[in-house]
């Protein structure tokens, strides 16, 4: 039977080193970093970590005492994770208040909800997205994962202190893994690319699978019952699959990205499970890989880790490039995790460090039991910072209570615009093809063409507005940046129909199509531009070419927008457009990459200038798509004959007599070269035939259509014309 003393859980260095692997994948992924697009599966490494040590602490605990002791517990969790974070929120509120005003508003109820450890069901409510956020993010969004893993710390505890007396361990392992597989399970289920990942990946429900898969790791793996392998064989075997595992790690955080359906259908749970692995390995007395974790440079990060993640987050939201600070690539990441790393150190020795060895409680039984000098140094030395602390907590509190949102700016102060040209709601017609114009329909509306333009060919050149058929209706769908060219598109597109709005996402554009396809409402071209919001699919871009099908041209206006989602998102716009024939693109992206002088500060909205090379793109390729030229009109066909011959009189000598209707002609009655007897143009119908089996010796005055002398009326001889058909004998 083990000692008390060998259920000690004992310092585990390799799982600081693995803390600090995942803490640099999430600084990397980021900061923006192209090559780890999975970094933020570090978090999901975290919750594993989490799970295990978690547990083993409460196990541990009821093996030396025989209980759980749910107050001590949660008494060292909050000593351990309060401090740090009232620390970080204080500073986030007096940054902004400071120096960025117009984001208090904004961070008054996301403090809240990371005070309540509700961040991520906040979120959730709030409809903001982990991966889709197009203006400046929450300075305290990255603490939605603290909020899952302190609601684990809450109610997990009680859950075993209920569930450990009375089932056996294998009995809590498979409780604990049917757990988790019912979690990942829901978030197959909720999943879905067109309504985004913000539910499954916010969820506690849905992300709580890491969590139990440590926690049913720590059930058979404790560090105390685990003994040095005899057996070199078990030991290579151990050492391989952690190095197996880490790889596999290594592996899933390049290649997945937030946008891949694995990812959610088993993805989070395989990287758990990998998770696991090294874990196990890391932890065992024979695996070295436990070793290389614990390097003095990964076990110096990991013991910070937790004040890394905290303050990361509000200094790379603070130094966005392009938008806070003019540098960007590798200088800018040194900046960001220098500045990251010193107010991590800061935080660690002077708030974490102290506050997790007791320092707080000595000071007060200090300043409780002392007497003179001693009570009142000890109460200046901890209280005067304390006093300082609920000072400014006070004034900030005060600060964000009365702050109100910032008026939106000008450029996005129009939420929606609908511009319905006369010419889009009458018939579609055939325009002969798209030209130049130099004014449109609306008054005043004065649209430039540089001189010397070909109809249909605009040149290549300064931004200008190409003029369309205004009898062409076109149909044309999208968001914010479309909603601040709304009207120089309807001065140069007089037949457009616009539809944009502030935040649509590809779901909603989706909708509106289908809804004009089935109302008849739809122009014969389109043009879309959507994706700046959020993701936008293949299954959503191929759902719309089956609504378009029958258009004769449609167009989409690819992202330029400094978020993830730029990069995948272009890249389904333009592998569409590849697989369908009616299809076209405009690369607004191409066109607009580097030059800053287009956008106004988000930049994603366009500026004056951007609004017209935005313009002139669109409209440009709209002209290389012209509708077909009308089609010649048939050649008149000539009228019917009379029923009945005009009398003798009304035909001119020069036209041959026109045949009558035929009538039924019995089977005996063929007629036979012998008896028939061609008709004499100058003869009326009514004289009788000439007897010579010759043509008359002159000419008529005008040719006869044909090669012949005097054309029968029918490929096959015919009977001469008689008032009455006469039989041959």
């Amino acid at each position: 039977m083990q000692g008390l003393d060998d259920k000690r859980l004992s310092y585990l260095p390799g799982l600081d080193g693995l803390r600090a692997l995942a803490v640099t994948a999430v600084l990397l992924f980021h900061a923006g970093q192209r090559w780890i697009p999975g970094g933020f599966l570090g978090v999901e490494v975290f919750f594993v970590i989490s799970g295990y040590l978690i547990t083993c602490v409460l196990l541990e605990s009821r093996e030396r005492t025989g209980g759980v002791g749910l107050k001590q517990f949660w008494f060292r969790r909050a000593r351990r994770l309060l401090p740090a974070l009232f620390a970080l929120l204080l500073g986030t509120l007096a940054v902004s208040v400071i120096f960025y005003p117009d984001e208090v508003a904004k961070l008054r109820g996301d403090t809240l909800a990371a005070l309540g450890y509700v961040t991520n069901w906040y979120f959730i409510f709030d409809h903001q997205s982990y991966f889709d956020e197009v203006g400046r993010p929450s300075l305290v969004r990255h603490l939605w994962s603290l909020a899952i893993e302190e609601q684990f710390y809450l109610v997990w505890p009680v859950v075993l202190a209920l569930l450990v007396g009375r089932l056996r361990t294998r009995g809590m392992v498979v409780l604990l893994l049917a757990g988790a597989t019912a979690s990942s399970v829901l978030m197959a289920v909720l999943w879905s690319p067109e309504a985004g990942p913000a539910r499954v990946y916010y969820g506690t429900d849905t992300r709580v699978a890491g969590l139990l898969i440590g926690a049913a790791l720590a059930f058979v793996w404790a560090p105390w019952k685990l003994a040095r392998a005899r057996s070199r064989t078990y030991a290579t075997a151990l050492n391989g699959a952690g190095l197996i595992g880490l790889a596999a790690l290594v592996y899933l955080h390049v290649e997945l990205d937030q946008y891949h359906s694995f990812l959610y259908h088993g993805g989070f749970a395989l990287v758990s499970v990998c998770t696991a692995v090294v874990i196990a390995v890391a932890v065992h007395p024979s695996g070295q890989l436990g070793g290389f974790l614990g390097l003095q440079p990964l076990r110096w990060l990991g013991t910070r880790s937790y004040a890394v993640y905290l303050w990361h987050w509000p200094v790379f939201m603070l130094t966005r490039p392009g938008l806070d600070v003019s540098i960007d690539g590798w200088e800018l990441l040194g900046l960001r995790l220098g500045v990251t790393f010193l107010l991590a150190e800061i935080s660690y020795r002077l708030v974490e460090r102290p506050a997790r060895s007791g320092a707080l409680g000595r000071a007060w039984r200090t300043f409780r039991d002392g007497r003179g000098l001693r009570r009142w140094a000890g109460g200046l030395r901890w209280g005067a910072p304390l006093s300082a602390a609920a000072t400014s907590a006070t004034v900030l509190a005060a600060f964000a209570i009365a702050s109100e949102p910032p008026a939106p700016p000008e450029y996005l102060s129009v939420e929606s615009v609908r511009i319905v040209s006369p010419a889009s709601g009458r018939a579609l017609s055939r325009a002969p093809a798209a030209v130049p114009v130099g004014t449109t329909s609306d008054q005043g509306a004065v649209v430039s063409v540089p001189t010397g333009t070909a109809p249909g060919r605009p040149a290549d050149g300064p931004a200008q507005i190409y003029g369309y058929a205004p009898n062409v209706a076109v149909t044309v769908v999208g968001d914010s940046v479309m909603v601040g060219a709304a009207q120089t598109l309807a001065a140069a597109i007089p037949g457009a129909d616009i539809d944009a709005a502030i935040g649509r996402q590809a779901q909603t554009a989706l909708d509106i199509l289908q809804q004009r396809r089935d109302s008849q409402a739809l122009g014969e071209a389109v043009i879309i531009h959507i994706g700046n919001n959020g993701t936008f699919t293949a299954k959503q871009f191929d759902a719309m070419m089956q609504a378009l099908a029958d258009r004769r041209v449609v167009i989409f206006v690819n992202v330029k927008v400094p978020r993830s989602w730029e990069e995948p998102n272009n890249g389904v716009i333009a592998d569409g457009v590849h697989r369908y024939g009616n299809a076209a693109l405009v690369d607004w992206h191409s066109a607009s990459v580097d030059r800053p002088e287009l956008f106004y500060d988000d930049g994603i909205h366009l500026r004056p200038a951007g609004v017209q090379l935005y313009a002139s793109l669109i409209t440009k390729e709209l002209a290389a798509h012209p509708p077909p030229p009308p089609l010649a009109p048939p050649p008149a066909s000539p009228p019917p004959p009379a029923a009945v011959p005009p009398p003798p009189d009304a035909i001119p000598a020069d036209i041959p007599v026109p045949v009558p209707s035929p009538q039924p002609v019995p089977p005996t009655a063929t007629p036979t070269p012998g008896p028939t007897y061609p008709p004499t143009p100058t003869s009326p119908p009514t004289a009788p035939p000439p007897p010579p089996p010759t043509p008359p010796p002159t000419p008529p005055p005008t040719p006869p259509p044909t090669p012949e002398p005097t054309p029968p009326p029918t490929p096959e001889p015919t009977p001469p014309p008689t008032p009455e058909p006469t039989p041959a004998p």
